[in-house]
């Protein structure tokens, strides 16, 4: 169907199942494949382009190891990104994970969420592209975070599940309400369509949670 991705990690679909998005994550781009032409089309896109990339300028704008997808009802697309900038040839060192944001026909990817020490996995973003969801892998967490109306990052989000600082955070898996609740490396998330519900892959456990 795709040819030519180098290690793909992250799917998502807009509202209407027009148009897959994918994240070609060694790559460091995402693709979209629509699904209403035969042979499908596949189209980058926009992200800063290597030689871009070795100008020696911070740029913030481009991907690096994308790996979890989602898509709003408008057509944002929401992705996690391993590093928030790049410092000429490579990324800035001691560099902070982020959310991305591409909004429809837009040129470039904006810093939405820094993530700093956290390791997010998976996300989902409600239908009116104002909260973002997603599982935090080092601290054993489900994360949710406001995308901003302005240009300058949310640097914090609320913890609505799980909890990092207790002995066993990082080996426990039970039910419960908020921080009582444990995880065990969540990894994939999604949401009901009426945005009620969430549900979580806690996958050393192999358990599927929900939460409401």
């Amino acid at each position: 169907m795709v040819t030519g991705l180098n290690g793909p990690t992250g799917l998502a679909l807009n509202s209407a199942g027009t148009t897959l998005y994918i994240a070609d994550t060694n790559n460091h781009s995402v693709k979209t494949v629509d699904l209403t032409t035969t042979p499908y089309t596949v189209t980058s896109l926009p992200t800063a382009s290597e030689a871009e990339r070795n100008t020696g300028a911070i740029i913030t704008s481009t991907l690096y190891y994308p790996r979890s997808l989602s898509v709003d009802a408008t057509g944002n697309v929401f992705v996690t990104d391993a590093r928030d900038k790049w410092l000429g040839s490579q990324p800035e060192r001691d560099p902070q994970k982020s959310i991305k944001k591409l909004t429809p026909g837009g040129t470039e990817w904006k810093i939405v969420v820094n993530v700093y020490n956290m390791n997010p996995q998976s996300l989902v973003v409600d239908s009116a592209g104002t909260l973002l969801y997603y599982t935090d892998e080092s601290s054993s967490t489900v994360v949710r975070a406001s995308v901003p109306t302005t240009t300058t990052p949310n640097k914090t989000g609320t913890t609505i599940a799980g909890l990092l600082i207790t002995s066993d955070w990082k080996y426990s898996d039970r039910d419960g309400q908020g921080n009582v609740a444990r995880f065990y490396s969540p990894t994939g998330i999604a949401m009901s369509a009426d945005g009620t519900t969430l549900y979580v892959a806690s996958n050393t456990s192999s358990r599927i949670v929900y939460i409401r």
